[in-house]
């Protein structure tokens, strides 16, 4: 009697930590690309789900996945960006590592240097810095995206000038942005819709500077329209507007930079193809654009041409929107998505788009539970959703 107590007991425990397992909130990094994701865990584990006809997961396979799925084992992952078709990240050893169309279907080290800092990967073209502050490009060079004053694609890294100050990148389509460390704004490539902000429509072979400003911090290029966040916490936008997605109230397009309204406190703010979703630092959540598939997150498909608060949390923190959808972290560590899911790229295990932000499960690798008369197995290992105890 005193035995089948203890077990019970032990069971009882298995089933709470368990519990614990499952529910944890582990999510640390997000990048979303039209139709696949990858994730890194708190743990430093890589993850990864959606649309894989090229092997842009990284598990050696060509199947779509509708859960997160580890890739590999390792735990040293520090950086990620998914392309078109393709994904990029970095190591904590600086080493830099690909997978997807005309790569591999796994991840491979893809250059021989162990400096790299970060990654940003477009449709069309890679950027990256290293660690002395160098800024590098390759990839499709059409209009200039490159940054080499040629139009001539590049497949291996090339340094774009001498200068060592480069701070934050952003590849979108077919034009990048930069910045460096003195808080200035450079741009270049394609520019007809005035996304590289100079007040012109000129495309630019070479980095060029953007206006005169020295506080800019956070930038992000997408399809055709750009945003960034001033060091004083102001939103500006600029480019394509057709569906409001720079938030000014309007539906003209701006060749310069923008600022939106008077807030001082947005934080982070990302931009989709024609959508826009920020948040500020009191932890609320903010989109405006395009919401045709739901990508707003606000219950509706209306599109919306100023910054619109999504629900009344205020606990979000990264974000991260491309193509028709959105995902965001929130301060927890739980991972939420809304928008267009016909290729699995929310990860929720339906191609059901979503209007409103729906919770991403965290997958657990679990170990099996024994005593030493082996009564208890848990599976199936890892889970998504379902947990059995034998």
């Amino acid at each position: 009697m005193k035995k089948h107590t203890f077990l019970k007991k032990q069971l009882l425990i298995i089933l709470l930590v368990v519990t614990q397992l499952a529910n944890a909130q582990c999510w640390q990094k997000i990048s979303a690309r039209a139709s696949h994701t990858l994730a890194i865990k708190t743990d430093g584990s890589l993850w990864a789900w959606g649309y894989n006809s090229q092997g842009q997961l990284g598990d050696g396979t060509y199947i779509n996945k509708s859960f997160p799925i580890q890739i590999g084992i390792e735990t040293n992952w520090i950086e990620i960006s998914t392309g078109g078709s393709n994904s990029y990240a970095i190591k904590n050893d600086g080493t830099l590592w690909a997978w997807g169309a005309g790569i591999a279907t796994n991840p491979v080290e893809f250059n021989s240097a162990t400096n790299w800092r970060s990654i940003s990967v477009s449709y069309t073209h890679i950027l990256a810095t290293k660690n002395d502050g160098t800024l590098w490009a390759w990839g499709d060079n059409n209009y200039g995206a490159l940054g080499n004053g040629t139009v001539t694609p590049n497949s291996n890294p090339t340094q774009i000038g001498l200068a060592t100050n480069w701070s934050n990148i952003s590849a979108g389509f077919y034009y990048s942005l930069v910045t460096k460390t003195d808080g200035t704004l450079w741009a270049f490539g394609y520019n007809g819709d005035g996304q590289l902000g100079d007040n012109t429509n000129l495309n630019r072979l070479n980095p060029t500077q953007i206006g005169t400003a020295i506080n800019w911090d956070k930038i992000e290029a997408e399809y055709r329209h750009s945003v960034g966040i001033k060091t004083d916490g102001t939103l500006w936008t600029w480019g394509y507007n057709g569906y409001g997605n720079l938030g000014d109230g309007t539906n003209v397009i701006k060749k310069t930079p923008i600022k939106i309204g008077i807030a001082t406190n947005w934080n982070n703010v990302d931009s989709g193809e024609y959508h826009t979703i920020a948040t500020k630092i009191d932890g609320t959540i903010w989109s405006w654009g395009y919401n045709g598939d739901g990508q707003l997150g606000d219950g509706t498909i209306i599109n919306k041409n100023i910054p619109t608060q999504i629900g009344a949390a205020n606990i979000w923190n990264k974000i991260s929107a491309w193509g028709n959808h959105s995902m965001s972290i929130k301060t927890d560590g739980s991972l939420w998505a809304w928008g267009l899911n016909g290729f699995n790229q929310l990860g929720d295990g339906t191609t059901t788009t979503r209007t409103t932000p729906t919770a991403i499960s965290c997958p657990t690798t679990l170990s099996i539970v024994d005593n030493e008369k082996q009564i208890f197995s848990i599976y199936p290992n890892p889970t998504n959703n379902e947990l059995f105890v034998k």
